[in-house]
């Protein structure tokens, strides 16, 4: 789908960051992701609302409604629209930002974490991302590791691929609706008023065989991620010659 464009939509019951090819959507009140659609098939990939977040600071485990969420932005790059939501805790404030592609399948999620407390916090276990996914129950056939980085959820026609930064351990739980988890695998020290930047992840719905798929929509989408980085990086130094 050469030339379409990516959009990002939010009102009082619900934000939406989406292509021509997919869509995710969150409640705008907590903040939690409710649908992810692959809007080329009509597939609906999630089978309940997300926790979507989770982590540890100082032993003390943290979930989404340990956050006040709620808190949108919206903007738009040569590459993408963005859409960042902003949950806000006791003494920690989490970024959760998502990236549809113009030109290409798949979305990039973003996380940073702020310490606004006035003492370093020990943070551990933190979740990228948590899809309770429309599969049968109890196959772990369902999901299989396509790389080192990526893993597919699959029907047998219709796929989704889940895929990761590095440091990121994947949780697979399919005895009963398959949930499928994202978390890092570093412990990190965060100082007074420190962000951690933590590994990025992506989805990206597709149909027939990933070999097919990673010379073509997968590599698409990894080649406007490069290139958008390129982007942020030239933006952030304007002086650069």
């Amino acid at each position: 789908m050469p030339g379409t464009r990516a959009y990002t939509y939010v009102d009082a019951g619900n934000a939406r960051a989406g292509s021509p090819w997919m869509e995710r959507s969150w409640s705008a009140f907590l903040g939690n992701t409710v649908s992810l659609l692959d809007r080329a098939r009509g597939r609906e990939w999630l089978e309940q609302p997300s926790q979507e977040i989770g982590l540890t600071a100082d032993g003390e485990t943290l979930d989404l409604m340990a956050f006040q969420g709620g808190n949108w932005s919206e903007e738009c790059n040569p590459y993408g629209a963005v859409l960042e939501c902003r949950l806000t805790g006791e003494a920690l404030t989490l970024f959760a930002r998502s990236t549809a592609m113009h030109d290409s399948p798949g979305m990039l999620r973003e996380l940073r974490l702020l310490n606004r407390s006035r003492r370093a916090l020990t943070v551990t276990g933190v979740v990228l991302d948590r899809l309770e996914l429309a599969l049968p129950a109890g196959r772990r056939e369902s999901f299989r590791r396509v790389s080192d980085t990526a893993i597919a959820a699959s029907d047998g026609t219709e796929a989704l691929l889940v895929g990761h930064g590095a440091d990121v351990a994947v949780e697979v739980n399919a005895e009963r609706a398959p949930i499928l988890t994202l978390r890092c695998r570093t412990d990190f020290e965060l100082a007074p008023g420190q962000v951690w930047r933590l590994p990025d992840t992506y989805v990206l719905p597709y149909t027939g065989p990933f070999e097919q798929v990673s010379g073509r929509e997968y590599a698409s989408f990894l080649r406007a991620v490069r290139d958008l980085r390129a982007w942020e990086k030239d933006a952030s130094n304007p002086g650069k010659s």
